[in-house]
């Protein structure tokens, strides 16, 4: 379990100022703190931005990223061990690029729906929903727990007119059975001139028809940046939007006939302006509603989040809570979650640094707020950082597209990140764009990287959150289980890729670091179908400040590796090799020899490979943290020995990451 920052409260709880004010609670008992695990990075090669991350009823978790539309790249990756290892979903054959479920091109915006089993169904479903570089929306949806996805359904193409943006979903199992899958997006023209779509289709996205008259909501105002689409146990539908300052809640109730009657509720409209463009709301066990929006406060450069809570499906809300501390004074981009009655959580991007979001340097850090009484006159919230490094160093976008033209450095974190919840114990789980890296022209390409709650209260009444223990190891090494090293997560472990161990041991100037495998053959580590080569790669973060021609962030990627085509085996390590696109930012980073690379020694001695590395060039010494190298994680991959710049080596396999601090 990694170590908690202090709490900002000790002894008795005090008010936070704002709107209103929660109260701060210090832990009663240590089993009460919050804690999460060590990052994890999903695939250190494909790089994205908005990550979304969901998960089943089973604990298997989903996440997606994009990287422009004007790329046409999103991807789509699964772990079935609660977030300790990710793999790519199974593509299709015909994807452009092969990379995630739909075929046509994509990448403007993702979103992930999950659905309870189909007769006859081996899984869970799961929609893929892709922005087709802003002209349409592909949906594909899988019926075995996203391992492979039904060709039927996939490319059906699901906006009612060309010009669309920022989908959002939900799937809704009526009594009789009958599976609807809802579809909810901003239109950039429509009949009416009003821009709020919301779809229906009862076979899973193969057919669509609209909800309301002329393509829009009966009765329901122009609603600007829509935020995600949440559905109740009755069919009842809710989404938020942005009309600054007001923040607003679009109802559409399900009537006896199957329609849809649509009003819209005021959650707040006091203070500032709101500082975010997808407002967003979760729903508890219950039906209660919880909504969560960043707001600057009147004559000042500080944003909070907060909190309002509905107990009447949306008719009225409580008043609103701030739910970041004082400490924080720009709290951007907040995601709610919510598990049983009155216990939520809420991520997002947090900075001590006074200054205008839109001018603020930072550092900023991931950061998440929970309560188990945000139903009560008086609730409490407890706050823990998630990341364990800074993950932006630059000011923040808040003006969506707006941004590209002219300050592309603001752009790279998206508009949000996301904060769910696993059920199969109630931990907070959140999945978030870690710019601080050397990859990109003027700032850091995102990174997506993953951590889960491992103490602290559970968000469902009675259950207790899993420790993890294979996640919060500590010390200078991370053991690995075996049999599960498959391609797509599918078929028979390889054994020659089944990484079992990673350790970092300090040697002076030098580290050594090495990487044991369950069987080493490097003729079995080669697939010809992913390519010529196979590598075993151990990577990290370290905290020193980048330098021009391309960006100036605080943070890189260091790495050792070994690649083999067979037989005679090459050591090498450095930085990873990138390429910057049109808008100064990268889409894969690959662990390849290159040129600038240090000097690496390495062997293979039975089942292990040992590299020596010195310490100055895998990074320690750097300006955060400069004795430590976070998220030190052992991969191995298959592809080409050389770069390619719309693809990247498949991940095979992956050790739980840790910490590694020199003496």
């Amino acid at each position: 379990m990694r170590p908690l920052s202090k709490p900002a409260v000790l002894g008795a709880a005090v008010a936070l100022t704002g709107l209103a004010g929660a109260l701060l609670a210090a832990p009663s008992s240590a089993a009460d703190k919050l804690a999460f695990s060590h990052t994890v990075l999903l695939d250190p090669q494909r790089l994205g931005s908005e990550p979304i991350v969901k998960a089943d009823p089973s604990g298997g978790l989903y996440g997606s990223s994009i990287i422009g539309f004007s790329n046409s790249v999103s991807f789509l990756w699964k772990s079935q061990d609660h977030g300790t290892q990710w793999d790519l979903v199974h593509a299709l054959p015909n994807a452009v690029p092969a990379q995630r479920p739909s075929a046509t091109h994509g990448g403007g915006d993702s979103e992930i729906v999950i659905g309870p089993k189909v007769k006859g169904k081996p899984g869970y479903t799961v929609s893929f929903y892709d922005l087709e570089s802003l002209a349409d929306i592909g949906v594909a949806t899988s019926f075995d727990s996203g391992k492979t996805f039904d060709a039927q359904t996939t490319n059906a193409l699901a906006g009612d007119t060309v010009g669309t943006d920022r989908q959002w979903g939900q799937l809704w199992r009526d009594p009789k059975g009958q599976d609807h899958l809802f579809l909810l997006y901003n239109a950039l023209q429509s009949n009416n001139g009003k821009g709020t779509i919301l779809r229906e289709s009862l076979d899973y996205g193969k057919t669509w028809k609209n909800l309301g008259d002329g393509g829009t909501l009966n009765g329901v105002f122009d609603a600007g940046a829509l935020g995600q689409l949440r559905i109740d146990k009755a069919g009842n539908l809710f989404f938020t939007s942005e009309n600054s300052p007001s923040v607003n809640l679009v109802r559409g109730m399900r009537q006896k006939d199957g329609t849809y009657k649509f009003s819209a509720t005021t959650v707040s409209n006091e203070g500032g302006n709101t500082r975010q463009l997808f407002i967003t709301s979760a729903l508890d066990s219950a039906g209660n509603i919880y909504v969560a929006w960043a707001r600057q406060e009147p004559k000042d450069t500080a944003v909070n989040t907060y909190v309002a809570a509905s107990k009447d499906h949306g008719k009225t809300f409580g008043k609103p809570v701030r739910v970041n501390t004082k400490a924080i004074h720009n709290a951007n981009f907040p995601w709610i979650t919510a598990g049983d009655p009155g216990r939520i959580a809420v991520a997002f991007y947090g900075t001590k640094t006074k200054a205008d979001s839109t001018s603020n340097p930072g550092p900023w850090d991931v950061y998440l707020t929970q309560s188990v009484d945000m139903l009560s006159a008086h609730p409490h919230v407890q706050q823990v950082k998630v990341s364990e490094h800074p993950s932006h160093t630059n000011p923040i976008c808040l003006s969506g597209l707006g941004c590209t033209a002219g300050s592309g450095q603001d752009r790279n974190l998206g508009d949000f990140f996301q904060v769910d919840m696993d059920p199969t114990d109630g931990a907070a789980i959140v999945l978030w764009a870690d710019t601080a890296n050397q990859y990109g022209a003027l700032a850091g390409s995102p990174v997506n990287s993953f951590a889960r709650q491992v103490g602290g209260p559970s968000l469902l009444k009675g259950k207790t959150v899993n420790p993890r223990p294979e996640m919060t190891q500590r010390g200078n090494k991370a053991t690995d289980a075996a049999g599960d090293a498959r391609r797509y997560a599918e078929g028979a472990s390889n054994a020659a890729m089944d990484l079992r161990e990673v350790k970092v041991q300090d040697a002076g100037d030098n580290l050594v670091i090495t990487a044991r495998i369950n069987k080493l053959d490097q003729l079995s580590m080669v697939n010809p179908a992913n390519g010529p080569a196979a590598t075993v790669v151990v990577s990290w973060w370290e905290g020193s400040r980048n330098a021009a021609p391309d960006n100036t962030q605080l943070g890189q990627t260091r790495f050792v590796a070994m690649q083999t085509q067979g037989a005679a085996p090459i050591f090498y390590g450095g930085a990873p090799t990138y390429a910057n696109g049109s808008s100064g930012t990268s889409r894969f980073a690959e662990f390849l020899p290159g040129p600038q690379a240090p000097p690496v020694t390495g062997a293979v001695d039975g089942n292990g490979i040992t590299w020596t590395i010195s310490k100055a060039a895998a990074g320690l010494g750097g300006e955060i943290s400069p004795k430590s190298l976070f998220s030190v994680t052992g991969t191995t991959l298959q592809g080409m020995p050389a770069y390619t710049y719309n693809a990247a080596a498949e991940q095979v396999d992956a050790t739980p990451p840790f910490t590694f601090t020199a003496k």
